[in-house]
Order: C-alpha cells, then sequence, then structure tokens
C-alpha cells in the first residue's frame, strides 16, 4: 500500500489531494 501512496503522488498528484 505504501508503494501506491509514492507513485500516486508523482503520477497523479491531483487525485492524491481527493483521496486524502
Amino acid at each position: 500500500m505504501s508503494f501506491r501512496l509514492l507513485p500516486l503522488s508523482s503520477v497523479t498528484p491531483q487525485q492524491s489531494q481527493s483521496r486524502f
């Protein structure tokens, strides 16, 4: 799960904000 947090911020920073 931790691997998803890192790439998400790099790949889709917008989704990261929406998810968190």
